[in-house]
């Protein structure tokens, strides 16, 4: 199968200085919606990257929130007891 040149890549990437944006310059790799992209600008390629981080995000969020939980559970459950007798309990589990 021949390699058909797709042209250049439909997206747009801002100016060295953040101040206006120009086409990518880029060769197509792929043709969405009549459109051809580069793997960095493809729509699936970035809403998959998009999705990713935004599990990661989650799974990071869901640990902070455990840890707080914990950190709350611990900090009532050990109110009444004093650092001593906390430090010696912590000891006499260790050794057994």
């Amino acid at each position: 199968m021949a390699n058909k040149d797709l042209g250049g890549c439909s997206g747009m990437v801002s100016d060295s200085k953040g101040w206006g944006s120009h086409k990518c310059s880029f060769k197509a790799i792929v043709v969405r919606d009549g459109k051809g992209y580069c793997k960095k600008h493809d729509p699936e390629y970035i809403q998959t990257k998009r999705e990713e981080e935004r599990e990661k995000w989650n799974r990071e969020m869901e640990e902070r929130v455990q840890k707080r939980k914990r950190l709350e559970l611990e900090k009532e459950y050990c109110k009444d007891i004093s650092t001593e007798e906390l430090e010696k309990q912590i000891k006499q589990r260790r050794l057994k």
